[in-house]
């Protein structure tokens, strides 16, 4: 199972529109670098990149049904958090596309390699507020690419 999210006008996890998305977690990747040892100080070399978690925040109905198959958000947290099958095999890959405005238009993708869940958790509702019942699931990442769509070197 992959996960797929589609940005602008809605977004996507495999083949269907998901507008209960409503909201993807800033995503920062960060590298450190080291000091050319015994060499000019200003020397530096890049050392190991460090992926952040995807977050996002979902209907919990959607939460509930988002993949096809039986396996959901729900269903994937049990399996692989409570019953401990975490292994690389049940580990998902995704992909966030970011659109432009028309909601065709690709400007650039995010892969997402090695996804593992780790914590689903309840958005607190606040009261006056809308009775939409929604949910904030986390997931590690070891490993995230990037690729330019058509429309970025237009």
């Amino acid at each position: 199972m992959a996960i797929k999210l589609r940005c602008v006008n809605g977004t996507a996890f495999g083949v269907r529109v998901v507008p209960e998305v409503n909201k993807i977690e800033a995503i920062t990747i960060k590298q450190k670098v080291v000091e050319n040892p015994g060499g000019d100080p200003r020397q530096v070399e890049p050392a190991v990149l460090e992926f952040p978690n995807l977050i996002i925040t979902l209907t919990e109905a959607e939460g509930r049904r988002v993949f096809p198959e039986t396996n959901n958000f729900y269903g994937w947290h049990e399996d692989f958090v409570i019953l401990g099958n975490n292994g690389r095999d049940q580990e998902k890959g995704g992909t966030l596309e970011y659109l432009a405005p028309d909601g065709r238009t690709e400007l650039f993708t995010l892969t997402f390699f090695n996804l593992g869940i780790f914590k689903i958790t309840p958005e607190r509702a606040e009261a006056g507020g809308e009775s939409i019942k929604r949910i904030k699931v986390e997931m590690y990442c070891e490993d995230i690419r990037f690729r330019y769509g058509r429309a970025a070197w237009a």
